[in-house]
């Protein structure tokens, strides 16, 4: 008793004037969304961050958005069973926002993938902490490329501001109208998870239309001139022109990029508000 009166004269100190049981569901309310958000963004680290500092984080900006959602937010809910409803919907949404900050990352991924398949390359992976499993050599390179740009771009910031403005849509202690329905939210959430491919797909055009070049030169050649033995050249052939078309690509590969980074906050505060 004494450190909850502790805890309440600390909170009254700092201009909070709340229930100390209130401002506990509240605040785990707002973490919990934050953590479950900032977990999967690939952009504040994936899993290379050290749990510790993803919850610290978490706690920060929950610090401060709590004291603009307490004026705005109700009374607490007296029923256990409907707090862990809301836990779960809190849990549930901030999953969704970090899945879709990564699908620019994962297209980014496809690409690397296709581009190393074509070059006969992709028996060399790495560990990209960042995004689950392991990536292509290509694609390890264009994913930290590609947090390197958004993190340059501010893209960050404008995230925490999407995450920071979902709590007025979607208020903490009230669950999601649903209003479009379950059938136009999941039509929705499988067009922005389709958008990875089509990202990917975009993005390596130009050396996998190289290679499939490469691939009909070396097969007319071969059908002209049977006596010629090219085989043993084709891959060595396809890895260094996939490359060379790959470094003359790079600015149509970070202009698409800057294209599909810029989209991916609003494709957020879209989908938010569908949940409203």
């Amino acid at each position: 008793m004494g450190m909850l009166r502790a805890l309440q004269s600390i909170l009254t100190s700092l201009g909070v004037h709340t229930n100390i049981q209130d401002f506990s569901m509240l605040f785990f309310l707002i973490f919990t969304r934050l953590a479950s958000a900032l977990t999967l963004t690939p952009f504040l680290g994936g899993k290379a961050l050290p749990a510790q500092i993803k919850v610290g984080l978490s706690v920060m900006i929950a610090a401060i958005l709590f004291p603009a959602l307490n004026r705005t937010s109700g009374p607490m809910p007296d029923n256990f069973l409907f707090y862990c409803a809301l836990l779960g919907k809190e849990f549930i949404v901030g999953m969704m926002i970090g899945f879709i900050s990564q699908m620019v990352f994962f297209g980014v991924q496809i690409a690397g993938t296709i581009i190393d398949t074509q070059r006969g390359l992709n028996q060399i992976t790495y560990l990209a902490p960042e995004l689950p499993g392991n990536v292509s050599a290509t694609g390890n390179l264009q994913i930290q490329a590609s947090i390197a740009l958004f993190l340059l771009l501010g893209g960050h910031l404008f995230f925490i501001r999407s995450l920071g403005l979902s709590f007025l849509v979607i208020p903490p202690i009230q669950l999601p109208h649903m209003t479009p329905g379950w059938e136009a939210l999941a039509e929705e959430f499988t067009r922005i998870s389709a958008s990875a491919i089509r990202i990917g797909v975009q993005l390596c055009a130009p050396v996998v239309l190289t290679i499939f070049l490469v691939d009909v030169s070396f097969g007319s050649i071969q059908k002209v001139a049977s006596s010629l033995k090219i085989s043993n050249d084709t891959n060595t052939a396809k890895s260094w022109i996939g490359l060379a078309v790959f470094c003359l690509s790079a600015p149509f590969f970070f202009q698409q990029l800057l294209h599909y980074l810029a989209s991916m906050i609003p494709m957020i505060d879209h989908f938010i508000k569908s949940l409203a």
